[in-house]
C-alpha cells in the first residue's frame, strides 16, 4: 500500500475503528542512547530526540502504525489521519518522523513524509522517566502488549560503543562544483530571478562497519550545546545530527518559530569572537538574508488568520563552531495544530530560498544528489496536535559502509564562492567529530 494510501484509508475509516491503547511499563534506569544502538542492532525503526537544553530525551521503538505520505498534500494527509485515530485510551501517544525537504520522495531517499506510533515509548523529562507500552485495538477486541513488551525486554539487552575508522572521499572536482554552483546562482541572482538560494553541499565518509548510534549520539549531546539532537533509523540507515534551528513548536495554544539565517565562524578567543559577532550583526549581506527569512515566517503565519510578533531586530545565537543571526517569532493559535503550520511554513528561506518556487526549481536543477531529510523537519505530533518539528540540519545519513554529510549555505548577491564552501566546512564539523567518537 503506498502512502498516500495509508493515510486515506485510516482517515476514511470510523473513528472508532482504529483504537491506540497504552499503559506503563516498569523499566527504571534506561538510557535512551543505549536503547537507540540496540534497535538499530535489532533492525527495530526508532526516533530518538532530545531538546535543546537536555531537559527531555524521547525514544520510540517499534512500530504500532507507520502513516506515510508524498505529494504537495503530504502534510494535510498526515495530519487528517493522525486525527481519525481514536487515543482515547493512550492520550500520551505521540506520531514520531519527519518530513523530507522536497514534496516528492527522491532516489535512494525515504518517502516525502514517514511517521509512526512506536510500541514502546521512553519519555525522560529532568529526572523523572516514564516508559509506556502502546498497542492497537481494533473493534471491542482485547488489548495485546506482549509483542511491545518483549521488545522492551530485548531492548535492555547491552551492545557495546566502539570507535570506527574513517576514510573521507570527496569525489574529485567536488570543492570546484559546488563553488561553480555557487557562482551559477548569484549570476541567477543578479539577473532579478531570485533573491535567494540555499544550496547544499555533501561529503562522503567510509566505514568499515557501521559506527556505534550511542557514542555518536553521547558526543553530539555533550559538545552541540543549544541544539536538539535526533536520531531516526529504519532498520538499515539511520538520519541523525544535532539541529540549531526550531521550524515550529506548537504548546497551550502557542506557536513559535525560530528564524536562523547569516552565519559566521566562531572567533579562536573571547575578542576575535565577539568582533567577529559584531561584523555579523552589521553585515549587509546577512541581514539582508536574514529579513527574507524574517518576512517569509511572518507572512505564512499571517497567511493562516494568526498575528505574528517579533523582536525589531535579530540577535547572535552562538553555537560551538558557528554564530547566526537569530529572530523568534511568536504566534496566538486558533485551533492550528502543528501540521497546518508546518505546511505553511516550510521550506522557510532559511533552507530554500526566495521567492519558493523558483528556488525550489533551482535546487532539483543543479544540486545533483537527493537532500531526503536533510532541511526537512523531524519531530513528534501529540494527541492534541501539538508538537515540536525541528529543521533537519548539521546532520547525516548512516548507511551499513559509509555516511552522506550535509551542509547548506544561502547563496544571496554578493556572495563568494570560497568563503561558501568554507562556512560548508564549519557546518560539518560537528558530525565529523561525532563520527570519529569526539576526537
Amino acid at each position: 500500500m503506498n502512502g498516500h494510501s495509508v493515510a486515506h484509508a485510516i482517515r476514511s475509516r470510523n473513528a472508532h475503528a482504529v483504537r491506540l491503547v497504552e499503559r506503563p511499563a516498569a523499566a527504571p534506569q534506561l538510557d535512551p542512547f543505549a536503547l537507540a544502538e540496540r534497535a538499530h542492532a535489532r533492525k527495530e525503526p526508532f526516533f530518538l530526540w532530545q531538546s535543546a537544553d537536555r531537559s527531555r530525551t524521547l525514544l520510540g521503538v517499534g512500530e504500532v502504525l507507520r502513516l506515510t505520505s508524498q505529494g504537495s498534500g503530504r502534510f494535510g494527509e498526515i495530519d487528517a489521519a493522525w486525527r481519525a485515530l481514536d487515543c482515547s485510551e493512550a492520550t500520551d501517544a505521540l506520531l514520531l518522523g519527519g518530513f523530507a525537504f522536497f514534496d516528492a520522495a527522491q532516489p535512494g531517499s525515504r518517502r516525502a513524509a514517514d511517521f509512526f506510533v512506536p510500541q514502546v515509548l521512553v519519555d525522560r523529562e529532568g529526572t523523572i522517566a516514564r516508559t509506556l507500552l502502546f498497542t492497537r485495538k481494533e473493534g471491542a477486541g482485547q488489548a495485546e502488549y506482549s509483542d511491545a513488551q518483549r521488545l522492551l525486554d530485548a531492548l535492555r539487552e547491552g551492545v557495546p560503543s566502539r570507535v570506527v575508522p574513517l576514510q573521507v572521499f570527496d569525489p574529485p572536482g567536488a570543492r570546484r562544483a559546488f563553488k561553480a554552483r555557487v557562482l551559477a546562482a548569484t549570476e541567477e541572482i543578479a539577473r532579478g530571478d531570485l533573491e535567494k538560494v540555499v544550496l547544499a553541499r555533501t561529503r562522503f565518509v567510509r566505514y568499515p562497519e557501521f559506527p556505534s548510534i550511542a557514542a555518536v549520539l553521547r558526543t553530539l549531546s555533550a559538545r552541540e550545546a543549544d541544539c536538539r539532537v535526533f536520531a531516526y533509523g529504519d532498520g538499515r540507515s539511520v538520519f541523525l545530527g544535532a539541529t540549531p534551528e526550531l521550524l515550529c513548536l506548537c504548546q497551550d495554544g502557542t506557536a513559535r518559530v525560530d528564524c536562523l539565517a547569516g552565519s559566521a565562524p566562531r572567533g579562536a578567543d573571547p575578542a576575535s569572537d565577539a568582533a567577529i559577532g559584531l561584523s555579523l550583526l552589521g553585515s549587509q549581506k546577512n541581514l539582508h538574508e536574514h529579513r527574507c527569512v524574517v518576512d517569509a515566517v511572518r507572512g505564512a503565519l499571517e497567511g493562516l488568520g494568526l498575528s505574528a510578533s517579533a523582536p525589531p531586530a535579530p540577535r547572535l545565537r552562538r553555537l560551538a563552531n558557528v554564530q547566526h543571526l537569530y529572530t523568534p517569532v511568536r504566534a496566538q493559535l486558533d485551533g492550528q495544530g502543528i501540521l497546518p503550520l508546518a505546511q505553511a511554513l516550510h521550506p522557510t528561506p532559511a533552507v530554500g530560498g526566495s521567492p519558493r518556487e523558483p528556488a525550489l526549481r533551482w535546487i532539483a536543477a543543479h544540486e545533483g544528489g537527493a537532500r531526503g531529510l536533510f532541511a526537512g523537519a523531524v519531530g513528534f505530533v501529540d494527541a492534541r496536535g501539538d508538537g515540536e518539528l525541528d529543521v533537519g540540519l548539521r546532520s547525516a545519513l548512516l548507511r551499513p559502509h559509509g555516511a552522506r554529510l550535509y551542509a547548506g549555505c544561502g547563496i544571496v548577491r554578493g556572495s563568494d564562492p570560497d568563503e561558501e564552501f568554507k562556512e560548508s566546512e564549519v557546518k560539518m564539523r560537528p558530525m565529523m567529530n561525532a563520527l570519529r567518537g569526539g576526537r
